[in-house]
């Protein structure tokens, strides 16, 4: 996966999806990435502004900035980024404020500090023939607040498909306050049975302060988070379908979210089975005749 693309969709609108990227190699190599940043940017170009005030990556895991630093508008930024990725759960979040501002409005510069997290994967998804939807659902925890004038998120939730297939997103925020508790968001794409899936999964999560010029703050919390909560297959009539998954990466949850193999079908028994039968009746039979003499003995 390639940073700077993720980078780049930050750099632009505040909720632009990632744009799927096709012709990858299949099947590709298991991956889990994690991104704490924060940044200056020019309104005018949405090109960075010298350095970054923090940035730390990393390959799965947790990750994390926090400090304060003088903004370009002369005010202080006070920010706290993290992010964790492991495969089927992802964790993000950023929360930023300034202080000691001098009340003039001034949006020449914003600052953006977000948590970015993600897990990508090769699936090969058996048991149909032709194409087929693969469903992931995920169970969010957060909370957020950017009510203030001058504030704003960095928010988006997505599948994207690494072979050109569609791809999906989620906005995980309603309102400019509040929370959610087990809600549960359904990614989707398609697949084609007995070929690789190539994937990822990436949550980001980020505060963006649009004036520094004035005391403003703004956070978002999904460090709890993005939870795997079922993996779900269907045909073209959207009818749930059994299937059989095997992963690139191998993580058990999920083998543990895949249902179990479709039952034998039931017909005509076995050559072991009819045997035992029979038995069975043969046993019952001789049974009867020795019972027979003992019953006329009797009369």
């Amino acid at each position: 996966m390639n940073r700077k693309m993720i980078l780049a969709a930050f750099a632009s609108a505040a909720t632009a999806a990632l744009a799927p990227s096709a012709g990858q190699a299949s099947p590709v190599t298991p991956t889990l990435f994690s991104e704490a940043y924060t940044a200056f940017y020019s309104t005018a170009t949405d090109a960075q502004v010298g350095s970054a005030v923090c940035s730390h990556f990393g390959s799965g895991g947790t990750v994390g900035c926090s400090g304060s630093v003088a903004t370009p508008a002369g005010s202080t930024l006070n920010y706290l980024s993290t992010a964790t990725a492991s495969y089927g759960t992802l964790k993000a979040g950023g929360q930023s404020s300034t202080t000691g501002a001098a009340g003039v409005s001034n949006t020449t510069n914003y600052s953006s500090t977000f948590g970015d997290a993600f897990f990508e994967d090769s699936w090969l998804i058996s048991g149909g023939t032709g194409t087929g939807t693969l469903k992931l659902q995920f169970a969010l925890d957060g909370s957020y607040n950017f009510c203030t004038v001058g504030s704003g998120l960095l928010t988006n939730f997505a599948l994207i498909n690494l072979d050109g297939g569609p791809s999906s997103s989620s906005p995980l925020v309603s309102g400019c306050s509040g929370s959610v508790t087990n809600n549960i968001v359904t990614l989707t794409t398609t697949f084609t049975y007995g070929t690789p899936l190539d994937f990822l999964v990436d949550l980001k999560a980020g505060s963006n302060l649009r004036d520094l010029g004035k005391n403003v703050s703004s956070f978002i919390d999904y460090s709890d988070t993005a939870t795997m909560s079922a993996i779900i297959v269907t045909d073209a009539g959207g009818a749930v379908v059994p299937f059989s998954l095997t992963t690139a990466s191998g993580a058990a949850l999920f083998a543990q979210l895949a249902p179990p193999p479709a039952p034998p079908p039931t017909g005509v028994p076995e050559p072991m089975s009819l045997a035992l039968f029979g038995a069975g009746l043969a046993g019952l039979f001789g049974m009867r005749r020795r019972q027979l003499p003992l019953a006329c003995k009797a009369r």
